[in-house]
């Protein structure tokens, strides 16, 4: 038998370890339980020790008697002795679950079996070194759950290869604050799992962190999968994704083949079943590699939902389907969204070539114009950047004022040619066959509000000038004004889309000569994106489409960085006044023909001028003499910086 190690706590000192032999069963010290054995026997008695008929300590042994602690507490680690990478072989058998048969939606709506059930808080941290597998698709297929979690604060960590014929990991309405982080499971010779993770309504505060998955299941299944039982009224609060990779990137694409998942495919996260989700947080996690059909983030089938942040994700090679409907994300069809809900900082880029039309969908609850225009969405689309979407990267469809906003977008993005409007295609609506980068479908979104427009742009003094006009007629009846006063944002194209963000004149009533500080760094042109007042006074802004364009040429002067420092010396410093202006206000200064006082503390001060029209950022001060002294995060023109170093 191997050795294992237990971590000794209590009266011995920190850190002591004791190596034991496990011919003999050994408990470990406050409930701590060390698995030694691949097997999967089970616990002979339940008396705190851990110990199979062989005297091993077995994951199911150790969940067993962490199962019988009243109140839980306990930790499951893996002994040191298991250095390679193996795996627990559950058959499918009720001798190899701990439940059997259950309820059908008692585990999921997918599971009726599991081979591991947690009933009690624990920490099981399997260090990557060992996986579970629930083989032998001998009974019904698709029906086991490896870990069925049905108790709170449950942490799994570490978890390598957790294969199933149903789900990996199943959180209970009771696992309330429970979290799943570290490790992978991307299948391959053993994978037949359909769902990495369900998370079932009730369930609150779970985190699913720092977690690789892939090629799971074959297309009608979610790598996260939230989503209700049967009549099932309950929400899934504060769920979070944070630093997930989802991946289905295969060896080598094609029909999917269970065995092995070779060319398989599942969606990344699903939510379905009428769920309610109430503060759910997307963020820092990578998509990659979703075929035809499998979205990246799918809530159409979800309920009423809240505060949704989707934040700083990276979505790649996106093929989920050529038309509005298989959109990347796509939010909850025809139903509202209360509290705050943000779709920011995330970019959607898809290689040349690809089929895939639309980034963001959602349809609102909100049918009729006139009720469109008097609610607001609580959506805020800001802060993303776009590229290789070919028709329609953004599409709203019956959803009030929504705000969309600072957005860019890459040269292969699907759009209109420079001398037309995004908004005046035709006579209506917008339809299949055109191409923006961002479409208001009918006056249900926005009121469809015609943007202001560019009518000339030029560079002057290293600042852009722009004459911007408001529109004056309506095309048809499916358009209308925005209301006043407008936010006009300002961006930059080399040809037909919206590269780069440029900023905001505000509070804009007339037409006339706007100004901006930045200006572009080569010829292009330049568009406008309309932000109006929305339909309540001081509430949620409506934003437009994107406007025409006019052309600018850049001046290349305003691209040069040019700045002044100034160094002098101080003395007389009083003890408070340590930083740049408090030493200028309060201290002495030593003049060239001056003189210093010996042993005194010299304080020196270091100012930065920008003398150039670009903005200089992270300038970094060095003295040779002095050594570093700083590093100044921006300096603008006409905004003196500084900093001090102190020198005995």
């Amino acid at each position: 038998m191997p050795w294992v190690t237990l971590a000794v706590v209590g009266s011995l000192a920190a850190g002591l370890c004791v190596p034991l032999v496990t011919s003999e069963a050994q408990a470990a010290p406050a409930n701590l339980f060390i698995v030694n054995s691949t097997s999967y026997k089970g616990d002979v008695k339940l008396d705190g020790v851990c110990a199979d008929e062989l005297g091993d300590c077995t994951l199911r042994a150790a969940i067993e008697e962490a199962n019988d602690i009243t109140g839980g507490g306990a930790s499951i680690e893996l002994s040191s002795a298991i250095t390679a990478e193996e795996t627990v072989a559950a058959k499918d058998s009720a001798n190899y679950r701990m439940v059997s048969n259950a309820q059908a939606g008692l585990i999921s709506p997918q599971d009726k079996n599991a081979v591991f059930h947690i009933t009690q808080p624990v920490t099981i941290d399997l260090k990557n070194h060992l996986g579970v597998y629930a083989s032998e698709d001998t009974g019904d297929r698709h029906d086991i759950a490896s870990f069925w979690v049905d108790a709170p604060n449950v942490h799994l960590q570490n978890l390598k290869w957790v294969y199933a014929t149903g789900t990996a990991v199943v959180f209970s309405p009771k696992s309330d604050g429970s979290t799943l982080t570290g490790g992978s499971t991307v299948a391959g010779a053993l994978g037949r799992t359909q769902n990495m993770v369900w998370v079932m309504p009730g369930a609150d505060n779970i985190t699913i962190s720092d977690y690789k998955m892939g090629r799971i299941g074959n297309g009608n299944s979610g790598m996260i999968r939230v989503a209700a039982s049967s009549g099932s009224d309950l929400p899934v609060k504060n769920l979070t994704i944070d630093g997930v990779t989802f991946d289905n990137s295969p060896a080598s694409p094609g029909t999917c083949v269970a065995a092995g998942a070779t060319g398989c495919a599942g969606a990344g996260i699903v939510f379905a079943g009428g769920v309610k989700v109430n503060g759910l947080r997307i963020m820092k996690s990578t998509f990659k590699y979703m075929p035809e059909r499998r979205q990246a983030i799918d809530m159409q089938y979800a309920g009423d939902c809240s505060d949704i942040t989707i934040e700083n994700n990276s979505f790649t090679r996106m093929f989920a389907g050529a038309t509005p409907e298989l959109a990347v994300v796509i939010l909850p069809l025809q139903k509202k969204l209360a509290g705050t809900n943000i779709i920011r900082d995330n970019t959607f880029v898809n290689p040349a070539g690809t089929v895939q039309d639309s980034a963001i969908e959602w349809s609102g609850p909100w049918s009729n114009a006139t009720d469109a225009a008097a609610n607001v969405s609580n959506l805020y689309v800001e802060d993303n950047y776009f590229d290789g979407y070919r028709a329609r990267t953004i599409v709203l469809h019956q959803a009030g004022a929504v705000t969309v906003r600072r957005n860019t977008f890459g040269a292969a993005t699907g759009s209109q040619a420079v001398t037309r409007e995004e908004e005046t295609i035709g006579s209506g609506p917008l339809d299949q066959t055109d191409s923006a980068m961002m479409m208001n479908y009918s006056q249900t979104t926005n009121r469809r509000i015609l943007t202001w427009y560019p009518t000339q742009a030029r560079v002057e003094d290293c600042k852009l000038e722009v004459t911007v006009e408001a529109p004056t007629s309506l095309p048809s009846t499916a358009f209308n004004y925005a209301r006043t006063p407008v936010d006009l944002d300002f961006y930059y194209t080399a040809g037909t889309t919206a590269e780069t963000y440029l900023g905001t004149v505000a509070n804009v009533a007339e037409a006339g000569e706007v100004t901006l500080p930045a200006t572009p760094r080569t010829d292009g042109y330049i568009r406008i994106q309309t932000q109006g007042t929305g339909p309540v006074s001081g509430g949620q802004p409506e934003s437009s489409q994107y406007s025409r364009t006019v052309p600018v040429t850049a001046v290349e002067e305003c691209h040069v960085p040019q700045m002044e420092i100034d160094l002098r010396a101080w003395q007389g410093v009083p003890s408070d006044a340590t930083d740049h202006d408090s030493i200028i206000r309060s201290g002495a200064e030593i003049l060239d023909d001056g003189y210093a006082s010996s042993g005194a503390a010299t304080w020196f001060t270091y100012t930065v001028t920008n003398t150039g029209w670009a903005p200089l950022t992270n300038v970094k001060v060095r003295d040779s003499a002095n050594g570093e002294v700083c590093t100044i995060a921006k300096v603008e023109r006409g905004y003196p910086q500084g900093c001090a170093k102190q020198q005995w």
